[in-house]
């Protein structure tokens, strides 16, 4: 049997308790949380690989977006739980999260821009990164982390740009923001790189739903007035049945 990308999306939404369960099992339970999120989170980039090479399936296209807002959920939980994010700050995430969740289930269908990929790809980062510095209680393995990143990455643009004879988009946004990281993590206290990291999960989180809302909202709205009011709501509200 192939591997196919729904394999991996199942096997996502499947393991992500585990990890839900080891951040509460001491410093080494926390490791291997990292460890499994950032393996996850791999998944989610293999899965997009294997559509893309055999073909999206509609399964694929309604169990990945949910696989990826279980994971979100998930993470989001945990730093609110463990005193790493306030609540109040990760509120407009489950308020864009519920709204576009609202809109496709309407039936109005929105394309994944490659703006909500990078989205994705910044949440998962980052959470893991605020996870690595309020696991080893300071900022040092969190600089040495960003620090090997930046030297692997740009060892790895090098080898694409010998061989492609150009960069890609996505290795410049990845320089970009980890350089980002790094200079935030040198000149900012354990809390400031907190809030500063989770307010940009928010700020891109939002950004990001922008399109969705402006199609979706006026397009319910057309549809019903009922579906449109509800989904207004859903921006104040996330938890609105």
């Amino acid at each position: 049997m192939h591997l196919r990308a729904n394999h991996l999306t199942l096997l996502r939404v499947i393991l992500l308790p585990l990890p839900y369960f080891l951040l509460y099992q001491g410093t080494y339970g926390r490791i291997a949380a990292f460890l499994i999120f950032t393996a996850l989170g791999i998944t989610d980039y293999l899965d997009g690989l294997l559509a893309r090479r055999h073909g999206a399936t509609a399964l694929g296209k309604l169990l990945d977006p949910v696989a990826d807002k279980i994971f979100l959920v998930v993470i989001m939980v945990c730093l609110v739980d463990l005193g790493i994010l306030p609540f109040w700050l990760v509120i407009p995430i489950f308020m864009r999260e519920s709204l576009v969740a609202e809109i496709r289930c309407s039936g109005i269908t929105l394309e994944v821009t490659e703006l909500a990929k990078i989205k994705t790809t910044i949440q998962m980062a980052a959470s893991g990164l605020m996870f690595l510095v309020d696991t080893f209680k300071g900022k040092l393995v969190l600089i040495s982390f960003l620090s090997g990143a930046i030297v692997a990455t740009i060892f790895l643009a090098v080898a694409l740009y010998i061989r492609d004879s150009h960069i890609s988009s996505r290795m410049k946004w990845a320089l970009g923001l980890l350089f980002t990281a790094l200079s935030l993590a040198l000149f900012l206290s354990e809390r400031g790189i907190y809030l500063t990291y989770g307010t940009f999960i928010v700020l891109i989180t939002m950004i990001s739903g922008g399109m969705y809302i402006l199609k979706g909202i006026p397009e319910m709205i057309s549809r019903g007035l009922s579906n449109g009011i509800r989904a207004m709501i859903m921006t104040i509200f996330p938890i609105f049945p």
